[in-house]
């Protein structure tokens, strides 16, 4: 029985892990380089990382550039409501879904 949850409680660990994040390969010359694209068009060095424009922290691993969302969008979501990104402070905000400048925060009680 204790494997049967611990086998359960890991690939909900590994399941969610990954749905957050995303992985690209780097070009043979990059990961013979022992670097990675950033964002920007320039080169990393393996082991930098920075935030990318999608609000997604991303470290470079010498053959791939792993980039994971910061946060999660919340799921409780009243009806009528959807959550947004908002790309300066990298938070979602919640609003009507038939109008996207209506907060819908206070109907979340």
């Amino acid at each position: 029985m204790k494997v049967l949850v611990c086998v359960t409680l890991l690939l909900l660990a590994v399941g969610h892990g990954e749905s957050a994040c995303q992985k690209e390969r780097q070009t043979d010359s990059n990961r013979a380089s022992k670097k990675c694209q950033c964002q920007d068009g320039s080169l990393c060095d393996v082991g930098d990382s920075w935030r990318n424009s999608d609000c997604q922290n991303c470290r470079c691993t010498g053959e791939w550039v792993k980039c994971c969302s910061m946060s999660l969008a919340p799921t409780d979501v009243p009806a009528g409501c959807i959550p947004l990104l908002d790309k300066t402070t990298c938070s979602y905000k919640v609003y009507k879904s038939d109008n996207h400048a209506e907060d819908c925060t206070s109907a979340r009680k």
